[in-house]
C-alpha cells in the first residue's frame, strides 16, 4: 500500500515543513479539504473545519477519523504519530486500550512507567491498575526488575495495546 504526503497549515500561512500521511486510496477525499495542524502538549494531529448548510460555524474533523470513517469510537495511532494516517498505523478501539496505548510521562520522576521507590526501604514496587482493579505485581532491588514485572502482567492483560517499558 503506497502512503502520500498532505501538506498542513500553520498559524494561517501555509507551509511546506509540515505533512500528514494518508494512504493513496484515501489522497484524492483527503485534498478536497484544507488541513492544518493541531499541537498538543504530548502528540501533533491534523485537522479540518467541514462546513454544511444546517451548520454555519462547522465542524472540526480529524485526519484519522476522517480516513477511518469513525465519528464514534476511539482510533490509536500505533506508532504515537499523530500525523501518520495511513490504515496500517491505525485501529479502532476501545478509551481504555487508548489509554494503556500512552507512553510514560516526560514529567515522571521514576526511570520507568508503572514503578515507584519505597524511600523507607529503597525498594522498587510495581504495580499497575486495569478495568478498575489494583495489581500489586512485587517489590523489587532494581528499577530494571520492577519495569520488566509491570511489562510482564502489561502483555498478559492489555495484549497488542499494551506500551512496555522495554
Amino acid at each position: 500500500m503506497a502512503t502520500m504526503l498532505v501538506p498542513l497549515s500553520y498559524n494561517r500561512k501555509f507551509s511546506d515543513s509540515f505533512f500528514a500521511i494518508v494512504d493513496d486510496f484515501d489522497y484524492g477525499m483527503v485534498m478536497e479539504h484544507r488541513w492544518c495542524l493541531d499541537i498538543r502538549k504530548r502528540v501533533t494531529y491534523a485537522k479540518t473545519t467541514i462546513y454544511s448548510r444546517n451548520n454555519k460555524k462547522g465542524r472540526i474533523v480529524y485526519l484519522h477519523r476522517f480516513v477511518m470513517y469513525e465519528p464514534m469510537y476511539e482510533i490509536d495511532h500505533r506508532d504515537h504519530n499523530g500525523l501518520n494516517c495511513s490504515h496500517l498505523n491505525l485501529r479502532i478501539c476501545s478509551r481504555e486500550e487508548n489509554m494503556g496505548n500512552t507512553r510514560k510521562r516526560s514529567d515522571s520522576t521514576n526511570p520507568y512507567k508503572g514503578i515507584i521507590l519505597q524511600k523507607e526501604n529503597n525498594k522498587w514496587v510495581a504495580r499497575l491498575n486495569f478495568q478498575k482493579k489494583y495489581y500489586h505485581l512485587g517489590t523489587f532491588n532494581t528499577p530494571e526488575e520492577a519495569a520488566k514485572a509491570y511489562d510482564e502482567k502489561l502483555m498478559e492483560l492489555r495484549g497488542s495495546f499494551a506500551m512496555t517499558n522495554f
